[in-house]
């Protein structure tokens, strides 16, 4: 019998061994989880290798509601108008959409981006450090 929170590590490895190819691009599966009675909250895979023209597809496995947003503390310019640009349906700079049911997607398309680190975190549950990095090799 699986149970939620094994579906939840079983998801977060899934992404992290086998990502979709699809046309030369890779599609990383990225959970968004949430737990009010024990405060936890994040992402699984927290931490995920892309290159540019992949595609990040991050989906509420539960804890809702989320959102997605980069970041903005060190970024050249051109890289947070890069990110805005990737962004479908922002709410404002560097800031998407809230997504408010379970099996809700958010999909980013990977723009060229310096190499390097750029944090990313939920906008509902900050507080609760629900954050993830996408190194840009």
């Amino acid at each position: 019998m699986i149970t939620r929170g094994r579906v939840s590590v079983l998801v977060g490895l899934l992404a992290v061994v086998v990502a979709a190819q699809l046309g030369g691009q890779t599609v990383y599966d990225v959970a968004l989880r949430g737990d009010l009675a024990k405060g936890d909250y994040g992402f699984a895979p927290a931490e995920l290798s892309a290159r540019p023209g992949d595609v990040l597809r991050f989906r509420v496995l539960s804890g809702a509601p989320h959102g997605i947003a980069f970041d903005s503390t060190g970024l050249a310019r051109t890289a947070k108008a890069a990110l805005n640009r990737a962004m479908p349906g922002r709410v404002s700079q560097l800031r998407g959409p809230l997504l408010v049911k379970e099996g809700e997607t958010y999909r980013i398309v990977v723009p060229r981006l310096p190499s390097g680190s750029y944090r990313f975190y939920c906008l509902t549950h900050q507080v609760y450090e629900a954050g993830g990095t996408l190194v840009i090799p």
